[in-house]
């Protein structure tokens, strides 16, 4: 039968807060206050040489399996293209690197653009100047500039269309299927990491302390995506100085806006995961459980004490 999780958290940084009032939640309040604030018991972060700078390999790393890359062509949707709608194309799909994207390395991407041009450069087709003016080649110059320079690859590859931002949905989360259902979630957003290596969600013999490590690690995420792609307006096309100043303006206030949603839907992953890692509530179950042994402990000592004493005050009074 399908379940849902419960007991789940809302993030608004620095504030947070906790839906729903029931008393066995405090222990996660708590949890989760100190994943904010910085857990003394949980593993340091690992260091990298790129901490800081962006992520490198992210921008120009190997292919998937570190092999040579098998270019798929498409024809079709290369002559569909607009140079004019540039930034609408998928660059990758265009370079015939679509099933490799950001794994593809900058060889790759090379050799794929040599190619192109060896078949697609209008004076190997022999094109008339009119023919010229509509042509699709500029998109694939375009495709290579793009993905050639690790600067304006990060950013096409922050909004790549083809990447998923979804989340699952806490009420449609089967317990039993936890670690299913999360774990290639975080695998798939650990491209955006800065810091590697990026911990994993881990599996049922996943100790608790690298538990809280994990979960710090992803509240805290310092991620090198960013926006600039989606700019509408170029500065450059600015008529002065004044204008082009403007125009950044508005540019760097819509990638803020864009970067702080990006941030909310990270935290909302973690708050998500959070709330129906069942290694959490077992946890949170032992720990109940064992405060409770302590108290009947004490009650039974408490109880033993008294009963001695009234054995006591007896053999007094029978003297």
């Amino acid at each position: 039968m399908m379940g849902h999780c419960d007991g789940v958290v809302a993030v608004y940084l620095p504030i947070l807060t906790h839906v729903g009032n029931s008393s066995n939640n405090i222990s996660y309040i708590q949890r989760y206050l100190e994943l904010s604030k910085g857990d003394p018991r949980t593993l340091p972060y690992p260091k990298n040489e790129n901490d800081g700078k962006g992520k490198i390999e992210g921008v120009a790393g190997k292919n998937s399996e570190g092999k040579e890359v098998e270019m798929e062509e498409d024809e079709k949707y290369l002559k569909s293209l607009d140079p004019v709608e540039w930034k609408d194309q998928d660059h990758y799909r265009v370079l015939g690197l679509h099933k490799y994207r950001h794994t593809a390395s900058i060889n790759d991407i090379k050799s794929a653009f040599k190619k192109l041009v060896m078949k697609h450069h209008p004076d190997k087709r022999n094109l008339s100047n009119d023919e010229k003016k509509n042509d699709h080649y500029p998109c694939i110059t375009i495709a290579n500039d793009i993905l050639g320079d690790p600067k304006r690859r990060r950013a096409y590859d922050s909004v790549d269309p083809e990447f998923d931002d979804s989340i699952p949905k806490v009420k449609n989360v089967n317990p039993d299927n936890f670690l299913a259902t999360f774990a290639p979630v975080f695998e798939r957003n650990a491209r955006w990491s800065v810091k590697e290596p990026v911990p994993l969600l881990g599996d049922d013999q996943t100790s608790y302390d690298d538990l809280m490590h994990f979960y710090k690690f992803w509240l805290n995420l310092d991620s090198w995506r960013e926006f600039s792609y989606l700019d509408e307006e170029e500065k450059e096309r600015g008529t002065d100085r004044d204008e082009r100043r403007y125009i950044d303006k508005l540019n760097k206030a819509e990638r803020q806006k864009r970067k702080n949603a990006e941030t909310v839907r990270i935290r909302q992953l973690v708050d998500a995961a959070m709330s129906c890692d069942v290694r959490i509530k077992k946890k949170r179950q032992e720990e109940v459980q064992k405060k409770q042994e302590e108290r009947d402990k004490k009650r039974k000592e408490v109880l033993r004490r008294v009963e001695m004493e009234k054995e006591e005050e007896e053999r007094k009074r029978r003297e």
